[in-house]
């Protein structure tokens, strides 16, 4: 009968959504696990491990992705790139991390590159300050002696802040004032599929 056919095409679709549900959600636990070890790895690899931890990292990657549209694993990854310029450090690379992710927002750039592009300048910051002013940020005679005085003596972090306050005044805040309700549930869901995946793949 028509209602049986029904039934059967029904049932059909129902195992589909499911099964299909089921493989993007190894996929996506799948991609997690190989941008938490590439993370993890590079903390390692730069001797970050001497200011830092993966649980550290994990953790602030979570609390930027619920304040933003980025995921837990953009900014994992962003995370990986920034490690690689080993003069940032402790508070300075969270400031940075949130720098990036603002520039990011503002220029329509995807994160990797933002945090080379922030990255380059705040690992050396009497170059990356020129490069900055020829892009169009404006430092005044004093802050540019400044931070070259404060790198002569060793001040790195300190020359690096006067960079940060500069970005912050360009972009500061964008990417979590530009946060959206769907990007919330995006998230959400990436979490469900992660999850789901964590539990199949023992499995496959």
């Amino acid at each position: 009968s028509f209602e049986k056919l029904g039934k059967i095409i029904g049932t059909a679709f129902i195992t589909k959504a499911v099964v299909d549900f089921g493989k993007t959600s190894v996929a996506a636990s799948e991609d997690a696990r190989k941008t938490f070890l590439l993370l993890k790895s590079t903390i390692d690899v730069t001797g970050a491990s001497a200011w830092t931890s993966i649980d550290a990292m994990t953790a602030m990657s979570e609390k930027l992705s619920d304040a933003t549209n980025y995921s837990v694993g953009q900014i994992q990854s962003m995370q990986t790139v920034l490690l690689g310029f080993k003069n940032i450090t402790g508070d300075t690379f969270e400031e940075t991390a949130d720098a990036i992710l603002d520039m990011a927002t503002v220029m329509g750039m995807d994160l990797k590159s933002a945090a080379q592009a922030v990255g380059k300048a705040l690992d050396d910051p009497v170059n990356g300050m020129d490069s900055l002013s020829r892009q169009g940020f404006k430092f005044s005679d004093s802050q540019k002696d400044m931070l070259k005085n404060m790198v002569a003596t060793g001040k790195q972090a300190e020359a690096q802040k006067i960079i940060l306050d500069e970005l912050n005044t360009t972009y500061g805040n964008a990417a979590k004032a530009a946060q959206t309700s769907f990007a919330r549930l995006e998230h959400q869901m990436d979490t469900l599929k992660e999850t789901v995946g964590d539990m199949l793949t023992p499995a496959l």
